[in-house]
């Protein structure tokens, strides 16, 4: 048998997404629309949902980041988000050590990203791009 990562890709509505990664390792790419293309549209709104199996958390480094104006990704603990976990805006870089949920019993992480930028002032910024894996929770 493959030991290789087990990836569950659950919904891709619009742009809703949602991911799951076993405890085999392994890591799953993510892009905000149109990042290989010609950059993220005006007034999108996203959410992705990456989940962790039981006794594991999730992890999210973001590697590449070039959003503009008031645009801004959100990262919340929880499957339908809740504390804050982190943000990243024009002028913020993304936090070095990645993003996981504080709370150790957390398994999911909802990452927000809604562009605002109006359409005159669009310059049709790339993305983002992330990665998420899976950790192993505090104390294990």
């Amino acid at each position: 048998m493959n030991h290789a990562a087990y990836v569950h890709v659950f919904a891709s509505l619009g742009c809703h997404f949602t991911y799951s990664l076993d405890d085999s390792g392994g890591q799953i790419d993510f892009t905000s629309p149109n990042f290989f293309g010609k950059g993220y549209p005006l007034a999108q709104k996203c959410t992705w949902r990456f989940v962790a199996p039981e006794k594991k958390r999730p992890h999210i480094d973001f590697v590449e980041v070039d959003i503009e104006g008031e645009d801004e990704i959100e990262i919340q603990s929880g499957w339908n988000g809740g504390s804050s976990v982190g943000s990243i805006g024009k002028s913020g870089r993304p936090n070095g050590n990645g993003y996981s949920p504080s709370d150790n019993s957390d398994t999911a992480l909802f990452v927000k990203f809604e562009s605002k930028a109006s359409s005159s002032s669009r310059k049709r910024s790339k993305g983002f791009r992330g990665i998420f894996k899976v950790t192993a929770s505090k104390g294990e």
